[in-house]
Formats: C-alpha cells, sequence, structure tokens
C-alpha cells in the first residue's frame, strides 16, 4: 500500500477536524466525498506533510509524513485547493522554477510534458497574470504532474474547469492511475461515478463509508422515488421528504425523492443515481446522531 493512516486526529482548537481516521490505499483512484468542513483538505494536508496531526500517524510509500517530510515531498505530486501562483511569470517560467524546487533533472522535458497533459503547450509564453480561473486550475494540476510522481493528492483538481476540461482531465487521471496512486477529494459526484475504484465518504471529520461505487449505490436501493405531481402535493412532500432531483412539465413536476418507507403517493421506485446514494448515506449518518 503507498498511502497507510492510522487513527489520523486533528484539533484546531476546541474543533475537532479528524477522527481516528484509518485507511490504506494502493494503485488506482481513490476519491474522498464529503460536505464542506467534513475534514477532507485537512486530511490531504496531513498527508502532504503541510499540518500535523494531533495524534495518529501515516506514510506515504513507507516515509513518515511527520518525521520524513523532506523524503515524503520528494516523491509526492500535490495540488493544494487554494495554491499561490507568480504573477509575472509566463506558464513555462513558473513550472521550471517548481521544477528546480523539486530537484528535477532534464526539467525541460518534465515541464513540456506536463503542458501538454493539461492542454497549455500553446501558452508557454504567456503570463500567468492574464490566465482565466480554469487555466490557473490547469497550471496548478501541471506542476503536481511535474517529475510523474507515484502518489497524487489532489485537493479538488476539477473546480474550475469547464466540461470539456473536466472531460479530457477525467480521462487522463484514468491513465494516470495505471501503477500509481491518486487520492483526490470532490464534492463533485459525478466525477466520482466515472473515474474513482474506491470512494471514502468523510462526514464530521470521520469515515462514515469505505467501498466501491456500486457499494455505495446499495443502501438507497428501494428508497429513491418518482413521482408526478402538482405544486401543492410537492409543498407537502418537501417538508417530509428530501427531494433530489426537481423538474417542471406543464403544470406539474416530475420529482426525484428519498423515502425508507412507501410514500403516501403515487410513485415508483427507481435506480438511485450515485448523488442519491451519497445524499442517502450522509442522511442516514445524521438520523444515527
Amino acid at each position: 500500500m503507498r498511502i497507510i493512516a492510522h487513527h489520523l486526529t486533528k484539533f484546531y482548537g476546541q474543533n475537532q477536524a479528524l477522527r481516528e481516521v484509518s485507511f490504506s490505499i494502493g494503485d488506482g483512484v481513490t476519491a474522498i466525498l464529503g460536505p464542506n468542513g467534513a475534514g477532507k483538505t485537512t486530511l490531504l494536508n496531513i498527508l502532504a506533510t503541510l499540518v500535523e496531526p494531533t495524534s495518529g500517524w501515516a506514510t506515504i510509500q513507507g516515509y513518515d509524513v511527520r518525521r520524513q517530510r523532506r523524503q515524503v515531498r520528494r516523491i509526492l505530486g500535490f495540488l493544494p485547493q487554494e495554491f499561490g501562483l507568480y504573477e509575472r511569470l509566463t506558464a513555462w517560467e513558473f513550472l521550471d522554477y517548481m521544477a528546480v524546487l523539486k530537484g528535477l533533472d532534464h526539467r525541460r522535458e518534465h515541464v513540456q510534458w506536463a503542458l501538454e497533459q493539461v492542454g497549455l503547450s500553446a501558452y508557454v509564453r504567456r503570463k500567468v497574470g492574464t490566465f482565466s480561473g480554469g487555466m490557473r486550475q490547469r497550471l496548478g494540476i501541471a506542476q503536481a504532474l511535474l517529475g510523474v510522481p507515484q502518489v497524487f493528492l489532489l485537493d479538488e483538481p476539477l473546480t474550475g474547469l469547464d466540461p470539456e476540461e473536466r472531460n479530457r482531465f477525467r480521462r487522463f487521471l484514468t491513465r494516470l492511475a495505471f501503477q500509481r496512486t491518486v487520492l483526490l477529494s470532490t464534492h463533485l459526484v459525478e466525477d466520482v461515478s466515472l473515474i474513482a475504484d474506491r470512494v471514502l465518504v468523510l462526514h464530521r471529520g470521520s469515515i462514515c463509508f469505505d467501498g466501491t461505487v456500486e457499494e455505495l449505490r446499495q443502501p438507497a436501493r428501494g428508497r429513491t422515488w418518482f413521482a408526478r405531481m402538482t405544486q401543492n402535493v410537492l409543498e407537502d412532500l418537501q417538508q417530509r421528504y428530501q427531494v433530489t432531483h426537481l423538474e417542471r412539465d406543464g403544470d406539474e413536476f416530475l420529482v426525484r425523492f428519498l423515502s425508507l418507507t412507501v410514500p403516501p403517493i403515487e410513485a415508483e421506485v427507481v435506480e438511485p443515481t450515485l448523488e442519491e446514494s451519497y445524499l442517502w448515506l450522509l442522511h442516514a449518518q445524521e438520523e444515527e446522531e
């Protein structure tokens, strides 16, 4: 296993961001799902050696993230959720500088390859300060690719990308994960269904699910419903159930919603989407608490 976490716990003052988080990850794409504040960024920052856990330990390729930071950083590709760019440098100059910091030989080849992978080869001489939000995100991804490390930590890597860019990067991640480990956080459930071999769901700092995409779908089967209804019925239904999709059709509404029991209206059971399965899991966690 390339990444091992053992009882990772993190407090910020009185606030507990992580609670006894443990897992082992090998090659392939593992996605971390969770609502805002669940602890996704804290977990990735600990693994990237930027934040120390309050207790517990983790290793990457056998190196301890607390005691062997330098070794971890040399073998890691990391894209933080928020990263600084040097506005006055060109795309090439920025990546070349990052390659120097990583101590890479043959920097030109590494920089050229990384730019090609994110579709920025035509903009090598443009200053970073002129880049759009999506282009900046792609440049951040490119710096994580420098040196083609065996382990990648990507915090919301698809944020800011347009649909075409997201599709291209999903395909690239699939290729990249062959004999490599990619751990990414995202709130885009659709992306998880398309690229992830394994899913970890964080809820209030704890892992409440660890399994495949298909296993995540299972609990919501038989609990996802579809119905056509008037506005009056809809208003009552929204107070009693979690509506996951709403679409107007003339004077009526087409509604998908979650319910453990058979609803008191004419409705049919439908196959849950991954997003509905994820919402059902979070709802179940709330009920248990």
